[in-house]
């Protein structure tokens, strides 16, 4: 029986393992459902692990029962759509259809009393219900020793446990529903009374009060919000801990068992936060407690989708820097729409990115290079159709991405980012949700779409909450910097803070003593930290600049009434949010701070001091250019590939460009050596340390640098 598990492999880092060595694995599904009249033949590439997705009305039809028929058959088609291939099978949890009329007590339940639906699953049980977990993990084990007495069971690598609207762990959500269950109501009350012991009233907030506005500000006074920030903390609370629950179930089976199989789900979205004003429901502000339980080997997510338009870095919704710290694989699932899902219709077609062939190509490309760069493994999923990656091109370059990948764990190639993004959960649970106001609408930065034939067209999206770039558009602006950036969990710094050169804090408003703390520690070392709008001026005791000061090392006043969120920086160019005044904005008062941009009424929106042995940045805006960013980066000593706005990332070997605009382009490396063009197939430059190509607009590149270039590219042409 194969073991499979998770390791370190040297300077490469965490991955998976089978049988005690390192294993870069190619995942995918190569299964149509939507096409059965069209076998995909991406299953002409060897696929390492593919998913078997089951439906969780079928297998657990009604009150215990499991219809073991449908993993016979399930088995019998998978096996034989790729020989070769070990498997991760999924098992979706949610109480059959008759748990609702035997425990209605256990549903969640809405304001108006009626049970909480969800368009993927039906009806939706309580994640505080005690009596739906202890179902769930009676028949997740029942399966899971079933399967594992099977033949065919040495061909399954472990498996992947899902639950919450749309099988990843998301709290019920339609209808902006809270959960007004009873189960809900006992389980926040004892919350509350371990959590916050001064609140009297316990009772579940309503979803008026979720919204609820403290004037014109655009953050919440939290001292004001407590209960409604407790529940928002609660919610992630028992998501996570159903999750851990679960597949800490798995795990326990396994080795019971004697069997060393991997278990995972997906979990984690702090990146994409509240960027549409209400995330603040979903239940993914517990990663802390996740990683931190021992309970999962892998953690997925889709890339990020506002930032999957051409010309935008490829952004991981996950602190994947974090998870792989904590032995956790990280691993995005690329469920790309191209124009070879041919099912798919105006406009649908258009908001998923990819109407042309070239640009399916591109974004195939940038997103699976990203992950060879990140050294993480590959994951393609075709959400759809069944063929959207049906066709020669795709299939050639998947393969030396495989190629690529198994080489350098086989190398063990360093990834040394210089830049970590530090992304806070905890402030998350304390803004109020947002309708996306008109006072909020704040056009963004132009970008590119593309009409149905494939014509490209330049424009401007409003922001719906102010917000939106620090969760969102900022990510793919940090991976504009040009150098790779790392993603750390604030929560989790304490733990593993890194050795980056230059620490980037989008979201750190809400005070925490930990994190301040390890920022002091930062502070010592003489590295260069960037906080953006208001950290460490959130509160529960109440909202003030003495907790910017604490976290901070620099001194800052409230500033008086509504100001632009805008700057005017010392080359005169403007930076931020045009057209709007907001409150509470903030200036900095410190002694000695030098100035790099003002608001509209000349106080100091953007300064430098030297605090300790650091570079302390603070930026008053949410919403930089990326030159700001490089020229920070470039002044802490980061290493900067393109000084082009082009989304760049990269490793020890490897670095991708993918093409804001076209024209010639200029890689600098960090030493030299010789250059592969993986998808071209060829050495591109010898003994140099920097190299230029023209790219096309959006076109995507990955470049191999190294003295075994050409070595790698006699295993490129073999890749099938």
């Amino acid at each position: 029986m194969p073991e499979f598990a998770v390791g370190r492999n040297g300077a490469y880092g965490t991955c998976f393992t089978r049988d005690g060595k390192p294993f870069f694995p190619l995942w995918g599904w190569v299964i149509a459902s939507h096409r059965p009249d069209r076998r995909p033949t991406l299953g002409d590439i060897e696929l390492d692990f593919q998913t078997m997705f089951t439906r969780q009305h079928k297998w657990w039809p009604r009150g215990t029962e499991i219809n073991v028929e449908v993993f016979e058959r399930l088995a019998e088609e998978s096996f034989r759509a790729n020989t070769n291939a070990y498997f991760l099978l999924e098992i979706d949890l949610y109480p059959p259809d008759d748990f609702v009329a035997k425990h209605p007590g256990e549903m969640c339940r809405m304001e108006d009393g009626s049970i909480s639906r969800d368009n993927a699953n039906g009806n939706n049980y309580s994640f505080s219900s005690a009596f739906a977990a202890s179902q769930m993990e009676n028949v997740l084990v029942r399966v899971i020793n079933y399967v594992e007495h099977r033949p065919w069971a040495r061909r399954i690598a472990g498996y992947r446990i899902n639950s919450g609207t749309t099988v990843e762990w998301l709290h019920w959500y339609k209808g902006g529903t809270l959960d007004f269950s009873e189960p809900a109501r006992r389980g926040f009350a004892k919350f509350c009374r371990e959590r916050y012991p001064e609140l009297k009233d316990v009772s579940v907030p309503s979803g008026a009060e979720r919204k609820a506005r403290d004037g014109d500000d655009i953050v919440w006074n939290a001292k004001d919000h407590i209960r409604a920030i407790a529940w928002q903390e609660y919610v992630s609370e028992v998501v996570s801990g159903m999750l851990i629950r679960m597949c800490s179930a798995a795990k326990a089976k396994l080795a019971a068992l004697g069997r060393k199989k991997l278990v995972g789900t997906y979990y984690g979205y702090v990146v994409n936060g509240p960027g549409y004003g209400d995330r603040q429901r979903y239940g993914h502000y517990a990663v802390k407690k996740v990683v931190d339980s021992g309970a999962v080997d892998f953690l997925m997510s889709p890339p990020e989708y506002s930032t999957r338009t051409p010309g935008q870095a490829h952004v991981d919704m996950k602190p994947y820097a974090t998870l792989k710290a904590n032995g956790i694989v990280s691993v995005v699932e690329h469920d790309l729409r191209t124009a070879h899902s041919s099912h798919l219709k105006p406009p649908a077609s258009v908001c998923n990115q990819a109407p042309t062939h070239a640009l399916s190509l591109a974004y195939i490309r940038r997103n699976l290079g990203v992950s060879l760069c990140r050294n993480e493994p590959l994951s393609i999923f075709d959400i759809f159709s069944g063929v959207a990656y049906d066709f020669p091109e795709s299939r050639r370059d998947i393969a030396a991405m495989r190629a690529v990948g198994k080489w350098c764990l086989e190398k063990k190639c360093p990834r040394t980012a210089e830049i970590a993004i530090v992304m806070s959960e905890r402030t998350v649970t304390t803004l109020g949700e947002c309708d996306r106001a008109p006072s909020c609408m704040a056009p963004l930065e132009p970008f590119q779409r593309y009409d149905t034939d494939g014509t490209p067209h330049v424009t401007r999206l409003s922001a719906p909450v102010p917000w939106y770039d620090t969760h969102l558009w900022n990510q793919s602006r940090f991976g504009r910097i040009g150098a790779p950036v790392d993603c750390l969990l604030a929560e989790d710094l304490a733990d593993h803070p890194g050795n980056y050169r230059f620490y980037i804090f989008p979201n750190a408003w809400r005070y925490d003593a930990k994190i301040a703390a390890a920022a002091e520690r930062l502070r010592a070392r003489g590295c260069t930290l960037l906080w953006f709008y208001a950290p460490g001026y959130v509160s529960v005791e109440g909202n003030g600049t003495d907790g910017m000061a604490s976290l901070t090392g620099m001194r800052f006043e409230r500033i008086p009434g509504k100001v632009a969120a805008e700057l005017k920086m010392s080359d005169g160019r403007k930076m931020g949010v045009a057209g709007n005044a907001f409150e509470p904005l903030f200036r900095c008062v410190s002694e000695g701070a030098e100035i790099l941009g003002q608001y509209a009424n000349g106080d100091a929106g953007a300064v430098a001091l030297k605090t300790s042995e650091a570079t302390s940045v603070f930026c008053g805006t949410w919403r930089p250019d990326v030159k700001f960013l490089a020229q920070i980066a470039r002044s802490a000593g980061v290493h900067l590939f393109s000084d082009t706005d082009d989304a760049v990332e990269a490793n020890d070997r490897l670095v991708s460009l993918h093409a804001r605009r076209a024209g010639m382009k200029t890689i600098r490396l960090p030493r030299t050596t010789d250059v592969v063009d993986v998808f071209a197939r060829k050495v591109v430059a010898r003994n140099v340390d920097s190299f230029s190509f023209d790219a096309a607009l959006h076109s995507s590149h990955l470049f191999y640098y190294g003295d075994d270039a050409e070595a790698l590219l006699r295993k490129i042409g073999d890749a099938r």
